[in-house]
């Protein structure tokens, strides 16, 4: 998934009823001038990618569109983002010959920042039928609101794909104290995203080094632990952190092209869980045990069970083949 942070300074404006210059790589808006060039960035970007033989799957337009704040960063309301993709983007993708590149919209939080013209901003995106076209569905990150909401725009736009873009560890929430973490992390990017109508989650970042760098700049994160830390005076050393296993937990199991499946079961609080079924034929669950105490848990299929003792505060991962 490629997502920019903001534009090049030059397309930048205060805001778009002066279109005054924005000399910062800090918010402004995207001068609507500009946005056949800014596509055309875009493109351009896709097919340097594609000539190192590396495939770019998706985009967003704008990272976290809602935040000026960012070390570098760019507002994009949803009428905005709407109106770049629909007019510029979109068009400029296919025309290349790319518009297999999904197009997700949003790339922000649950709560929309509390900005009440902007919340529901996928939905409103997708009132526009030609717009709506473009766009495969929408991304979200966790740091404000309640992943619940995906709940709710999948509802409204059923046809539309919903993905987990973003959620960060470090110092100020424990990401190293698994006893802390590992349980939080897998409930809410690993099964709480996919038991919301996710089709994938993303964590930010996949590694860092032991200074916690490479850093982005002036406001840029200088506490974050990456999935996976590596040491650099080696660069063989690895840390592995919450993010890293709540991800291995179901990357172990859940394989590319499952889909989630239904399941009827009878559970005690603190048990949660997800399932699949695998292209191969192959089931795959994920059960997380937030009690103080083991549990027992019995998984039945068809006229088959199988039973497992789950340690307490610990997360399970189980494949097995469709028994016949």
């Amino acid at each position: 998934m490629g997502t920019p942070w903001t534009a090049p300074k030059w397309m930048k404006v205060d805001n778009l009823k002066n279109k005054r210059p924005h000399d910062s790589w800090t918010g402004g808006h995207l001068n609507p001038t500009y946005y056949q060039d800014y596509a055309t960035y875009f493109v351009k970007w896709i097919q340097a990618f594609q000539a190192e033989g590396i495939t770019i799957y998706s985009l967003t337009p704008q990272n976290e569109p809602l935040n000026p704040g960012n070390s570098a960063s760019m507002l994009m309301f949803w009428d905005e983002e709407r109106d770049f993709v629909k007019t510029a983007l979109g068009p400029a993708l296919k025309e290349a010959g790319l518009d297999n590149v999904k197009i997700y919209a949003f790339d922000h939080n649950y709560n929309y920042d509390d900005k009440e013209d902007q919340a529901q901003y996928p939905l409103r995106i997708y009132e526009d039928a030609e717009a709506a076209a473009y766009f495969a569905g929408a991304a979200y990150h966790n740091y404000g609101g309640h992943r619940s909401e995906m709940q709710k725009i999948h509802e409204a736009a059923p046809d539309k794909e919903l993905i987990f873009s973003e959620a960060s560890i470090g110092e100020w929430n424990n990401g190293r104290d698994l006893s802390k973490s590992l349980l939080r992390d897998v409930e809410d990017l690993a099964i709480g995203t996919v038991n919301n109508w996710c089709v994938g989650a993303i964590v930010w970042n996949l590694m860092l080094d032991s200074d916690q760098g490479p850093h982005g700049g002036p406001g840029a994160c200088a506490t974050c632990y990456g999935a996976v830390d590596v040491n650099n005076k080696d660069y063989s050393t690895i840390t592995r952190n919450s993010h890293y296993y709540a991800m291995a937990h179901i990357a172990a199991v859940v394989k590319p092209g499952a889909v989630r499946i239904g399941t009827n079961a009878v559970t005690k609080d603190k048990i949660s869980y997800c399932c699949f079924k695998n292209t191969d034929g192959s089931y795959a669950l994920v059960v997380a045990n937030g009690n103080d105490t083991k549990q027992p848990i019995t998984v039945v299929e068809g006229n088959h069970q199988f039973n497992y003792t789950i340690p307490a505060n610990a997360v399970a991962s189980f494949r097995w083949q469709e028994q016949r």
